[in-house]
């Protein structure tokens, strides 16, 4: 695994019910505050309920890099059926980004999910099988990091005509965006930068499947500049969910 330096593997604990055990994994170069920043997470859910991970505490923030189940939710994570993540009951992350089948970021360890600071990260279930499997790693960093991620779900008509701004990078301050993950009812929209073509629809860059598309899987290196604005715009595509992460760049 490529966030394991140094050839220093620690064993997983899979829990029957629902419970979590956090402990650290190998050194990173980020190490926040003077400690090991890595923490993994893994168990067994027999039944629908709310897991807290961790809170964040002051001087850190968490990011999460990998997170696979063997529940996904049908389609994407707007809806129920799977395991999603929350930060302070607010839906970061689940659906088809963190399914074992499809080479998503966080299938890869390749994503960059920010839990601010004070922020609690949880664990939610809504399915009814009752062996939900699930393994999740991240590190803290200092607070302050140059890390940001963003997700939510559009309609047709958020983004026709369009484009629908995601996130727009602060003035001054270079963007470079890691992962863009969109998964549709209908066929991908383009991405935009300023209204611009930066990713055409029909490469399929940010779609998530069974194969290794570029920005899905956090392989992206797609700059926005300071104050441009990132949008997604489509006319045949529907009930969208997305998910972008990435960091700003230093001076």
């Amino acid at each position: 695994m490529r966030s394991l330096l140094g050839g220093l593997v620690l064993g997983c604990v899979v829990l029957s019910g629902p419970m979590a055990l956090a402990h650290p994994a190998g050194l990173l170069p980020e190490v926040s505050l003077g400690s090991t920043p890595n923490r993994t997470f893994a168990g067994v859910m027999g039944a629908a309920g709310t897991i807290d991970l961790l809170t964040i505490s002051d001087g850190q923030e968490f990011i999460v890099t990998a997170f696979v189940s063997s529940v996904s939710g049908g389609g994407g994570w707007s809806g129920g059926g799977g395991f999603e993540l929350l930060a302070d009951g607010v839906s970061v992350l689940g659906g088809q980004m963190i399914d074992s089948s499809s080479y998503s970021a966080f299938g890869q360890n390749e994503g960059q999910l920010k839990v601010d600071t004070g922020q609690t990260l949880r664990l939610q279930y809504t399915g009814s099988s009752t062996d939900a499997s699930y393994y999740i790693q991240g590190r803290f960093v200092a607070e302050g990091s140059p890390y940001h991620s963003v997700n939510g779900t559009l309609s047709e008509s958020d983004m026709s005509p369009g484009p629908y701004t995601i996130f727009s990078a602060d003035s001054g301050r270079d963007f470079i965006v890691r992962t863009l993950a969109i998964y549709c009812a209908g066929g991908p929209p383009d991405v935009v930068i300023d209204g611009s073509l930066a990713v055409p629809r029909q490469v399929g860059a940010t779609v998530i499947s069974p194969s290794r598309t570029l920005l899905a899987t956090g392989r992206g290196s797609l700059l926005v500049s300071g104050g441009r604005s990132l949008g997604l715009q489509g006319t045949s595509t529907s009930n969208c969910d997305y998910y972008m992460d990435g960091l700003y760049t230093l001076p």
